[in-house]
């Protein structure tokens, strides 16, 4: 690939943009517009030029090939680090927690008052207290379990609207381009799939990736109520855990905001570009595969995780108990089943 040629693809129709580009950035609405439905915007260029060199020097056959080698081999090498990263924060935090919340029971963070009455709010800020200078010590701190989704939100957006600038758009009459890889006309990738299963299996994965985090969220949730329910608990090594009956407002939302995700994907499936949803399929199926390993113990000890009180010895059975008990269908399926 010769310079000449690199550089005669970054030549758009100045055209062909002329009103995204010549507008101030003064509306947010317009900001957006201009950073990702702008195929100027040099991280448009790199996901166009990086699918083309991936391409040209691995030797596929067809870009859509290309667009699944390169999703895994960039999720590998970013998402996969990222992801053992936040786990190995969160079991810290977990461990810290439970640390602080089995000395609760001692009788230091139990200080009676004049009337022989414990004062609550003190012993509950000499417990974070406690919990701060774990934090500090294991050097963890709850607001890192967010770099996973922090960094991994930006670059599948990035992907996203590059691939869908590298298909052409056509915004409004005055507001289009070609598409900057011409291949995906000849390969069918600018139009829509025909493929039901490939929307079905991107749907499935994305649905699997928001409902095993659900599930875990709501394990911890349940752990974290025992053990403030009965802190003795981790020393006798016995945590009873059940699904509480009302769940956090931020469980609900985080929840609901991966079902409308996964709605919005479906719906959007059927209209997208099939360079798209090749890349949201293998993507998703990346996030599971990542999602799966790292319930595995084996795997967990081979990343050099540590384990924390709560850590079950069957993870999958631990989810699997939780589903359960958390989803009525599944509660009617056990009933009837008995």
């Amino acid at each position: 690939m010769s310079i000449s040629n690199f550089g005669s693809r970054l030549l758009l129709s100045s055209k062909s943009f002329s009103v995204l580009s010549s507008r101030s950035y003064s509306f947010p609405v317009v900001y957006l517009l201009s950073e990702f439905f702008n195929p100027h915007q040099l991280h448009m260029i790199w996901v166009a030029e990086g699918l083309r060199v991936c391409h040209d020097y691995g030797h596929f056959g067809s870009y859509a090939a290309a667009i699944v080698a390169s999703t895994l081999t960039l999720r590998t090498i970013c998402a996969g680090p990222l992801y053992t990263f936040t786990e190995k924060n969160q079991t810290l935090v977990t461990k810290a927690y439970c640390e602080s919340a089995a000395e609760a029971a001692n009788s230091r963070f139990s200080i009676p008052q004049k009337d022989g009455k414990i004062n609550p709010r003190l012993q509950q800020a000499m417990i974070r207290k406690s919990f701060t200078e774990k934090c500090q010590k294991y050097g963890c701190h709850p607001f890192k379990s967010c770099i996973f989704a922090m960094f991994q939100l930006p670059i599948w957006m990035t992907i996203t609207f590059g691939l869908r600038n590298a298909c052409g758009i056509q915004v409004t009459p005055f507001v289009y381009w070609p598409p900057t890889i011409p291949e995906f006309v000849t390969e069918g990738l600018v139009s829509p799939t025909t493929s039901i299963a490939l929307i079905a299996a991107t749907t499935f994965v994305t649905a699997c990736n928001v409902e095993i985090g659900h599930l875990r969220r709501i394990y911890g949730q349940s752990m974290s109520i025992a053990i403030k329910e009965d802190p003795k608990a981790l020393e006798r090594g016995s945590v009873n855990a059940s699904v509480p009956s009302h769940l956090p407002w931020q469980l609900k939302f985080a929840h609901g905001a991966g079902i409308f995700g996964t709605c919005v994907t479906l719906v959007v499936s059927f209209f997208a570009p099939s360079a798209l949803l090749i890349y949201w399929c293998t993507s998703g199926s990346h996030q599971l595969i990542l999602h799966l390993l790292h319930l595995n113990n084996r795997v967990r000890l081979f990343l050099g995780i540590p384990t924390s009180p709560i850590d079950a010895k069957h993870p999958c059975q631990a989810l699997w108990s939780i589903a359960k008990s958390h989803y009525r269908i599944l509660r009617w399926m056990t009933t009837t089943s008995r």
